[in-house]
């Protein structure tokens, strides 16, 4: 579990020095612009060796900095201590216990930091290519060894098609479709699996909720005749389509259970026990759901979680409130009367 983290010149963050107590939640508040994504992309950072956002290590640094850096250290078998170094124009440099990094699959494969937004909501928004590549994506998180079935499907889909506007001969274009197809089997047999995995443990959850609690939900893989790479999940409450005849809340409760069945997946395969940054993911919910969601939340895992409310602090009304500046700062304890609107207050769950 994380223990500390150090960040330098990253995004809008000058220097910031958190130490956690490993397994405590917290709950980060603050206006807009304050740094709160920002804390949340480098914790997501030492964890992936990714940001979560589109783009390069370039637009991780700070505007007008070189220089980026992040550290952390872990509470595991090996007492990891992680050194990222970002530099403008150049390679990345990565260091675990003071040494060079031996294997980055292997390192990301020891962590489970996951990172959820308040565009969970795009799980029912997006074209069935945006669904397909999110199970595919934990596909391959649970097991690594099925990138290449993935991987390879995709290359042929492509040469196929290069074929087609090439105008290549018949014969040689048609030399795909057995390949495709029987890759494509595979990775159907993959998805449908990992879909009744997810479902098995999110309809027992959805008793907690008053407003589906006594619907059933079904979560089905849509077959399309053009092959693995055109078909869609679909989900449904006594049969009608969530997307189509549901509320926006409903469709975030399900989506949002629905990326926390995928981290259970890997958490139970790998026995990992996951860190979840959540950013703000609850919005347009009503109270009582919100806070039934997110008690769940702090249930099943360790939850970093950042919003511009200070209601949800509730939960963590047993904890300390930790004043966080994105200029510099470090854990200092601090009265919950002293909160500076420029500032973000961060809760600790003890």
């Amino acid at each position: 579990m994380l223990k500390k983290i150090w960040i330098k010149h990253i995004r809008n963050l000058s220097e910031t020095v958190l130490t956690f107590n490993p397994d405590q939640h917290i709950i980060i508040t603050g206006e807009n612009n304050q740094g709160k994504t920002s804390l949340l992309e480098s914790i997501y950072l030492i964890g992936n060796l990714n940001t979560f956002l589109k783009g390069s290590d370039q637009d991780i640094l700070a505007f007008d900095q070189k220089e980026g850096f992040v550290g952390a250290a872990f509470q595991d078998a090996d007492e990891q201590k992680v050194y990222i170094k970002l530099r403008r124009d150049q390679k990345r440099l990565i260091a675990v216990n003071e040494k060079p990094i031996q294997s980055i699959k292997n390192y990301k494969a020891s962590k489970l930091i996951t990172y959820i937004s308040a565009d969970a909501l795009r799980f029912f928004q997006e074209s069935p290519g945006f669904r397909r590549q999110l199970i595919d994506q934990f596909i391959i998180r649970k097991d690594p060894q099925k990138r290449p079935i993935l991987n390879q499907y995709k290359k042929l889909c492509q040469q196929r098609n290069e074929a087609i506007k090439q105008g290549r001969p018949q014969v040689e274009i048609t030399a795909y479709d057995e390949p495709i197809h029987q890759l494509g089997e595979q990775i159907r047999r993959l998805r449908q699996a990992l879909i009744d995995q997810i479902k098995e443990v999110i309809v027992p959850v959805i008793k907690r909720f008053e407003i589906i609690q006594d619907k059933i939900l079904t979560i089905d893989y849509i077959i399309n005749d053009l092959g693995a790479h055109r078909d869609d999940i679909q989900v449904s409450l006594d049969q009608k389509n969530v997307a189509l005849h549901f509320s926006r809340g409903i469709n975030r409760i399900i989506a949002l259970l629905i990326y926390w069945a995928l981290i259970h997946q890997i958490q139970i395969q790998h026995n990992l026990f996951p860190i979840t940054l959540l950013d703000d993911p609850f919005i347009e919910l009503d109270e009582k759901n919100k806070n039934r969601l997110l008690a769940f939340f702090l249930e099943q895992m360790t939850c970093y979680y950042a919003t511009v409310t200070t209601t949800d602090t509730t939960y963590f009304k047993k904890g300390r409130p930790i004043a966080f500046s994105r200029k510099r700062s470090t854990h200092t304890l601090l009265d919950k009367a002293k909160l500076l609107l420029n500032d973000v207050l961060i809760w600790i769950k003890l």
